[in-house]
């Protein structure tokens, strides 16, 4: 008789699994090229395993469902589900999944849709627009830490993506620059200029663009201990977007 030990039979368990994250890795590049080949084959594995987890967190946890949530992890960061600024997140959302906000999934895919169609614009127009104008940004121009730096950092996001501002209002805005100022502090951000842009990635890359492997270059340069000094990290990291959107932008 032949005899399957335990460690086969966790293969055999697991090979489903390994399937699975295999089409929405070939999902994940179809759609997204070249987002995936900045990210590297083990840090998308990564990225999809974490994603089948948390998503079922959420409340989806059907495999349709599953890559639709991948597919807004792409587009909208990797914290989507609880970034201050997205609609779906107003207000106080502690200990209330995902799911049990939205509703079904099909409507609540087509409104994360609907909002990507009026931020970014048809072919992507306003956020082209949008990233040209963040990568010319003066650092220079950031307001004084103190009263109204809230108030001018909103200023500066408004006219770096103003449809991407209108759609979600100056209370969401707001709700993300107070994210943002304790958050970039823990990196040892805390001047003026370091902070908005901090805020601004944020607000262009999604709350959790501290730990998204998606952007790699920015995850890196908040860890990297040769960049101890704040100001130093700040400056390097509004460097490094600058090429970012270069890159992307194909100039």
């Amino acid at each position: 008789m032949l005899t399957i030990r335990r460690e086969q039979m966790e293969v055999f368990a697991r090979a489903p699994r390994v399937q699975f994250e295999n089409r929405l890795m070939r999902h994940c590049a179809a759609c997204f090229p070249d987002e995936c080949k900045a990210t590297g084959d083990y840090r998308l594995r990564k990225l999809v395993q974490d994603a089948i987890e948390l998503s079922t967190e959420q409340g989806f946890g059907k495999e349709r469902e599953i890559a639709y949530f991948l597919s807004l992890i792409f587009s909208l960061g990797v914290e989507f589900y609880c970034d201050p600024q997205l609609p779906w997140n107003f207000g106080d959302i502690a200990g209330n999944r995902l799911a049990d906000r939205v509703g079904p999934t099909d409507k609540f895919f087509a409104r994360a849709m609907q909002y990507l169609d009026e931020t970014a614009g048809p072919d992507n127009e306003n956020l082209v627009r949008a990233m040209v104008r963040a990568r010319n940004f003066d650092p220079t121009d950031a307001p004084p830490i103190g009263d109204g730096f809230e108030t001018g950092v909103c200023a500066i996001l408004k006219k770096i993506f103003p449809e991407k501002f209108a759609v979600q209002g100056e209370t969401a805005t707001r709700a993300l620059i107070r994210t943002a100022i304790p958050q970039a502090a823990q990196y040892g951000i805390k001047d003026s200029p370091g902070v908005v842009c901090y805020a601004g990635l944020m607000f262009m890359l999604g709350c959790g663009m501290h730990k998204d492997p998606i952007y790699g270059w920015a995850v890196k340069i908040l860890n990297d201990p040769e960049f101890a000094a704040g100001s130093v990290r700040g400056r390097r990291l509004f460097q490094a977007a600058a090429e970012h959107i270069s890159e992307s932008l194909g100039k």
